[in-house]
């Protein structure tokens, strides 16, 4: 078992002599057999044990016994005791999933304070069979057919060429002594249901399972490297982002056979599920404006691009000019208003831009108000005569939908005087008559 252990870490390259090593010993057979292991190689290691408070007095007891051990190898400990049940019912997690977290957060931070080079499990060939048969259960893509990862990161997981069996006869042919935990029998939870009726029965239909489905997770990890080339290849012919947004073109996606998954492996990164990605993909053809929310993303169907922006609290405040005209910051929009007034006699030649208004300041009824648009706002387009929705404003110029929600109005007694970078209010523009200005400047 030693001479295995060593060939696998050198095969693996999971170290190189010097490391230090951080071993994750919950005082099961698994886990206590890799503690012998590493006493026995040249790797300098240190243990910590994670105590979930999940089995009473028996928890307790573990956390003893890793600890009694490590004094044994006069090796340094860590353990953490971890409200898990609370910490469950608040992330809204099963105990299990709350359990992994609270492992690895903890894991990740003695890491990180105490300078290990990797963490390593006990995993083995069965978790990672187990864990394949979870994840076809509940539906899975090509990275949930690869098992286990023998690297993940910083972790690594050096008994992944072992079963079960192998280990635990070995450990007590070594004598090692080890503790039952008998959580490992409770079948509700699924993962014991397949260790302990479906895995024997595919071990029956054919005893060579292990030895193939080692093969097998070893070519999903290398179709799993293909497709992610595959997908960074079309990502980047599809897509280009700015500080706003990431724009995916649409009509490139549709004519790919598989845009479909192509589509998933862009959205997913931004918190879409498959089933909500291929709602994206179906409406790729419908009008534009439609929205589908991820928990932190909108995907928006423009004309030429499906644009995926970040929810953000956008809901601009309502900002009171006076006659003081005072500077004013929108910082979720990192933009700011800028306002001056004086007799048109000293009126340079007006700057006839969107970003700029010039308005005849006797028309303007102060306090100014600068707000977000809402849905039913009119106004008078500059060179036109009647009023006209801000709405049908913004289809006019091709406004992109993602854009929209950002649009600011000013607004005099009601009446909207400018749409900053848009258009501004014929009623109030400079004429013969005026005699002093008001200008705003967005920048």
């Amino acid at each position: 078992m030693y001479e295995r252990f060593i060939d696998f870490i050198e095969t693996k390259q999971l170290l190189n002599r010097g490391d230090r090593v951080l071993l994750a010993v919950s005082g099961g057979p698994d886990s206590m057999s890799m503690l012998r292991l590493f006493s026995l190689s040249p790797y300098p290691f240190a243990i910590a044990h994670c105590n979930f408070q999940l089995r009473g007095r028996e928890a307790d007891e573990d956390e003893a016994f890793v600890k009694t051990c490590a004094g044994e190898l006069n090796a340094d400990f860590f353990s953490k005791r971890f409200e898990t049940a609370s910490y469950a019912k608040q992330h809204k997690l099963s105990l299990q999933m709350a359990a992994r977290t609270l492992r690895y957060d903890y894991l990740k931070h003695l890491q990180n304070t105490h300078g290990f080079r990797v963490i390593a499990t006990a995993h083995h060939i069965d978790d990672s069979i187990e864990t394949l048969f979870i994840n076809l259960i509940r539906g899975t893509g090509i990275a949930g057919l690869k098992g286990i990862p023998v690297k993940a990161g910083d972790v690594i997981r050096p008994l992944m060429f072992a079963t079960r069996k192998e280990i635990i006869d070995w450990a007590h042919s070594s004598n090692i002594r080890y503790r039952e935990d008998a959580s490992n029998k409770d079948h509700t939870y699924l993962r014991n249901r397949i260790r302990h009726q479906l895995i024997p029965v595919v071990m029956k239909l054919n005893p060579s399972a292990h030895d193939n489905m080692q093969v097998f997770f070893e070519r999903m990890e290398a179709v799993e490297a293909i497709y992610k080339e595959t997908v960074s290849l079309h990502k980047k012919n599809l897509t280009h982002a700015d500080k706003k947004a990431v724009y995916v073109k649409i009509q490139p996606l549709l004519r790919l056979p598989y845009g479909e998954a192509i589509l998933y492996e862009l959205l997913k990164e931004y918190g879409f599920s498959f089933a909500q990605s291929r709602d994206v993909f179906r409406s790729l053809n419908a009008p534009t404006g439609a929205q589908f929310p991820s928990a932190s993303h909108h995907a928006i169907k423009d004309r030429e691009h499906l644009v995926i922006v970040r929810k953000e609290n956008t809901g601009i405040q309502e900002h009171i000019i006076g006659e003081d005209m005072k500077l004013i910051h929108i910082q979720t929009l990192n933009r700011v208003l800028q306002m001056e007034q004086g007799m048109t006699d000293h009126l340079g030649e007006l700057e006839k831009t969107p970003e700029t208004l010039t308005a005849d300041l006797d028309k303007l009824v102060f306090p100014l108000t600068l707000r977000s648009w809402k849905p039913g706002d009119k106004m008078t387009p500059f060179g036109m005569s009647g009023q006209k929705k801000i709405s049908d404003i913004l289809i006019d110029k091709k406004i992109p939908v993602h854009e929209k929600q950002d649009l600011l109005v000013l607004v005099s007694a009601g009446t909207i005087v400018w749409m900053p970078g848009i258009c501004s209010n014929d009623n109030f523009k400079i004429t013969k008559k005026t005699k002093r200005y008001f200008k705003a400047s967005w920048c």
